[in-house]
């Protein structure tokens, strides 16, 4: 009776840790959607719903989302959905939105087709092709695991929530780097190459640049994080920092650019757990 007990309770506090009309698989919450849109609109909505299109991992998962895609799509015309596999961010580089690594991919399907740099999913057979990024098809989002309240995203590297909590409001540093303060973080710092390849996954489809934590106070010669962990790493993208006079940096392309920090810009907070 206890077993039976614990088992309901268990099961019934996973369900409730999954967002309204996505389902769970693997400790993870997919939402299958099927209206129909481009690549960048469906990633862009997965990350609103606090996560991203789906990445893949394993044959079963696979089999599974396919599955899943021919019963949630079964009214659309469309015989093929979006999933987070792209070279958009790095061309000639395939990688997830995610940022989770590559390591498995169903079938070998042609990397080097120009204007075909996204992935979608045949439902009949889950098999993989490239395909044009602007063709509207259904998609599945993946969405973060529940420690991360939306709109905030789970990277476990840094074992961190980001997110921007004022949704897109434009704002100078300062006040950015308060605000953060005030939703229990801090500016995003940046330790590893893995944490800009994840922040470059949010510049890319949020289509902007925006604040992350470095600031300098003397004109640009040191640098330092507002979260105060050691300036470990250089992440500035190929041709900065360049201007003495600006002493705070954002988020953008490759790396932090350095900016005026009475500039407005969105913001990515970092909450760490």
């Amino acid at each position: 009776m206890f077993r039976l007990l614990f088992f309901v309770v268990f099961l019934t506090s996973t369900v409730k840790s999954c967002p309204k009309g996505s389902i769970i698989w693997q400790n993870s919450c997919y939402t299958f959607m099927s209206e129909v849109t481009g690549f960048a609109n469906a990633e862009n909505d997965c990350i609103q719903k606090g996560g991203h299109l789906t990445s893949i991992h394993d044959g079963f998962t696979n089999a599974w989302i396919s599955q899943e895609a021919s019963k949630y799509f079964h009214e659309s015309t469309e015989t093929n959905f979006w999933i987070g596999l792209t070279d958009l961010i790095n061309p000639g580089n395939w990688s997830w939105t995610d940022g989770t690594l590559m390591n498995f991919n169903e079938t070998s399907f042609n990397k080097t087709l120009n204007g075909l740099d996204c992935i979608s999913v045949t439902m009949a057979n889950g098999l993989w092709q490239t395909d044009d990024c602007f063709k509207t098809k259904p998609y599945v989002c993946k969405l973060s695991t529940p420690i991360c309240p939306p709109p905030y995203l789970y990277f476990q590297p840094t074992h961190s929530c980001y997110g921007d909590p004022s949704e897109r409001q434009f704002k100078n540093w300062t006040m950015s780097e308060n605000y953060c303060i005030l939703h229990g973080g801090h500016l995003a710092s940046i330790h590893s190459h893995d944490e800009i390849v994840f922040l470059r996954s949010l510049i890319f489809f949020s289509a902007t640049n925006f604040w992350v934590g470095s600031y300098s106070n003397d004109g640009g010669l040191t640098w330092k994080w507002s979260d105060n962990t050691p300036w470990d790493f250089k992440p500035w993208a190929s041709g900065y920092p360049r201007y003495h006079t600006s002493e705070c940096g954002t988020a953008y392309g490759d790396g932090l650019v350095d900016t005026k920090c009475s500039d407005s810009r969105t913001l990515v907070c970092q909450n760490k757990l």
